[in-house]
């Protein structure tokens, strides 16, 4: 919600190069049938746990380069 929030503030996107919009494009694609595919295989409660175990490593990770930059 903050990063919608964000971008009605500013009331632009963020000026990417046509290229970047096709990689980001072509990457949320390439996710959502990635994501799909692996569902097959993977359980949900396994796949709650690693979202959440990616979400803290990416939070300690910001944290660490915010303290650093102090």
């Amino acid at each position: 919600m903050l990063g919608v929030a964000a971008l009605i503030a500013k009331w632009s996107l963020p000026s990417l190069p046509i290229t970047g919009w096709a990689t980001l494009l072509g990457l949320l694609v390439v996710g959502l049938i990635g994501g799909n595919v692996l569902a097959r295989w993977v359980h949900g409660a396994r796949a709650m746990r690693w979202v959440i175990v990616i979400a803290m490593v990416g939070a300690l990770i910001s944290l660490t380069q915010g303290l650093i930059q102090l």
